[in-house]
């Protein structure tokens, strides 16, 4: 199908220009000091992941309950918060007065 494509296209380009444009096409040469788009990208989901769970542990550092939340719904945060932050304080569940 991409063949199909391609072959339209070069008919199409010869009939309006009289010859193929796309075999004169060069590469481009860039600089070897500009950062490529991967990289660029690359960095961006690194911080952003960083910040995320960044976030995540120092959250759960001042608020008990959102730790509790996260052991319980992602998987391996027992771990990584137990190695960051230390043992869970769990709390006393409450007494109903009778």
């Amino acid at each position: 199908m991409l063949r199909v494509c391609v072959r339209g296209a070069k008919a199409s380009a010869r009939w309006k220009y009289g010859t193929n444009p796309f075999n004169s096409l060069q590469p481009r040469h860039y600089s070897s000091n500009e950062s490529s788009t991967a990289v660029k990208v690359g960095a961006a989901a690194v911080v952003g992941l960083g910040g995320g769970v960044g976030g995540t542990v120092l959250y759960a550092k001042w608020d008990p309950a959102f730790r509790a939340a996260v052991e319980k719904n992602v998987p391996y945060a027992d771990g990584l918060l137990g190695a960051v932050l230390g043992p869970s304080v769990e709390r006393p569940a409450p007494r109903k007065k009778v």
